[in-house]
């Protein structure tokens, strides 16, 4: 599993779920819909993304949102695995979801 985002100048895999972790490796927390992280996601996902969360150290943000939008728009696995793989590679690689 790559743990860093996609570069820009690389084509994404045709499958999704070589873009992002199993369900089982993904931390129980970020599988609860009150988790931070996770209503980000929601919030994306029905309302769009209104702000863009500011990237951490090494990671680049264009990168991490390119990758996370091609997981939300998936249609390769299971609604519930992409919410929390979207929330849990969105923690590793931006600050804060605020």
């Amino acid at each position: 599993m790559k743990i860093t985002p996609w570069p820009i100048d690389e084509e994404m895999p045709r499958n999704t779920t070589a873009c992002m972790p199993s369900y089982e490796d993904i931390p129980k927390e970020f599988k609860s819909v009150s988790h931070p992280w996770a209503k980000w996601q929601s919030e994306w996902f029905f309302n769009g993304l209104k702000t863009t969360p500011t990237a951490k150290d090494g990671i680049d943000g264009k990168e991490a949102l390119r990758h996370l939008s091609r997981i939300q728009r998936s249609f390769d696995t299971k609604h519930e695995h992409k919410q929390c793989a979207v929330a849990y590679l969105a923690s590793m690689w931006f600050e804060s979801p605020k």
